[in-house]
């Protein structure tokens, strides 16, 4: 089983890379799997129908306290610690219960739920989380993010939060990087 993940911010195009990925690596033969892995494993446990009914991003509950002090709290402690686990259940999942014969591309991965979990502190978490075989990250400027962007709420989440994103996004992303300015035409 080779692992793909398409990485980057809000924005970047991932779902639609990783889409056109899938049918392309269909085309020539290749058995492939699309997935959401924040999402995958909590469907598969409540047996949702919808990909995006459960959500578990702890975005909401971090760009709040962004602006105030930080404090180490037994929840946030709690929260990290349930995420942690949670992701690596879905890994180990994956891992296990997929057809190992596939190519599974995953439309993000865990580095930014990581990142709302445990702020900066997300990079040592995710370097020891289990890489995928290989990630793409699809880079531009803020701005084009910000202008593709389809939720209100990721477009309320401030620059700063972003940036900071990104930032992880530059200082983990040892793989392949694409610029993602143009528009899907091109």
């Amino acid at each position: 089983m080779t692992i793909i993940a398409i990485i980057g911010p809000d924005g970047c195009g991932k779902t639609t890379q990783a889409r056109m990925l899938v049918n392309r690596l269909s085309e020539i033969g290749c058995n492939t799997i699309y997935i959401h892995p924040t999402f995958l494993l909590l469907n598969v446990l409540t047996l949702s129908k919808s990909r995006h009914a459960s959500p578990v991003s702890p975005r909401r509950a971090y760009t709040s306290q962004m602006n105030s002090p930080k404090k180490l709290s037994i929840q946030r402690m709690s929260m990290g610690l349930l995420g942690y686990l949670y992701a690596l259940a879905t890994y180990v999942y994956i891992k296990l219960y997929l057809d190992r014969s596939r190519m599974v591309v995953c439309d993000r991965y865990f580095y930014q739920f990581f990142f709302d979990l445990f702020g900066k502190g997300s990079e040592k978490i995710a370097r020891f989380f289990p890489k995928p075989d290989v990630a793409f990250l699809l880079d531009a400027d803020l701005d084009v993010f910000y202008s593709r962007m389809i939720s209100s709420f990721d477009a309320s989440v401030s620059r700063d939060y972003y940036t900071d994103v990104i930032d992880l996004y530059r200082t983990l992303s040892q793989k392949i990087c694409f610029h993602s300015s143009r528009c899907k035409s091109q």
